[in-house]
């Protein structure tokens, strides 16, 4: 694809109007809540709820604030960050304080993150997130409040319905492979 029509379609991803066909159907639930086949670490929980992001030998810092502000020069760091692979390790991790930091960063990776961007909205990351999202969607929602469940909910729908839309974007191989099973972990969930 030609640099001037991604760029035109990465601005259209951005306007009100595609927000809305993206919106503009219901998110009645989650049917489908698959589980992770990886283990977690609880101690790399540990490092992140010291704020300490480490992906790909490189670490950074956001004590007592969201990671999204985070502006790194690494792309493939940042696509770490954005595909929330790490949950896995806050659910190892368990207890009230565990998932309490979980919600706490999903939530405000929806607040925050939610417009389209095309770097951390891109089909690899995006299947990736949700694979994340719905491999640990049941213990993210386990003890939520209703706020936080209805906005977990009309993410996964929005991303997906994206993802349906720009999977065909993904270059081939592992990304391909990570949109592609992302785009069938939400037609399963959703």
């Amino acid at each position: 694809m030609n640099d001037s029509w991604k760029r035109l379609k990465n601005a259209g991803y951005r306007t009100r109007l595609y927000r809305y066909t993206l919106e503009r159907q219901n998110s009645d639930g989650l049917i489908f809540l698959p589980q992770d086949p990886w283990p977690g670490d609880p101690s790399k929980a540990n490092e992140l709820f010291r704020g300490k992001y480490r992906f790909l030998g490189r670490e950074a810092s956001a004590p007592n604030q969201p990671p999204w502000r985070l502006r790194p020069d690494d792309e493939d760091w940042s696509s770490e960050l954005h595909a929330f692979e790490w949950l896995r390790h806050f659910e190892a991790a368990g207890g009230e304080a565990a998932l309490s930091q979980a919600q706490r960063l999903v939530r405000s990776w929806i607040d925050l993150c939610s417009d389209i961007d095309p770097k951390i909205w891109s089909p690899d990351v995006l299947g990736r997130r949700l694979i994340a999202f719905l491999s640990h969607g049941r213990f993210l929602i386990s003890q939520s409040s209703p706020s936080f469940r209805a906005a977990f909910v009309r993410s996964v729908h929005l991303q997906w319905r994206h993802l349906q839309r720009t999977v065909d974007d993904a270059p081939f191989g592992a990304p391909q492979l990570f949109a592609d099973i992302g785009l069938v972990y939400g037609a399963l969930s959703l």
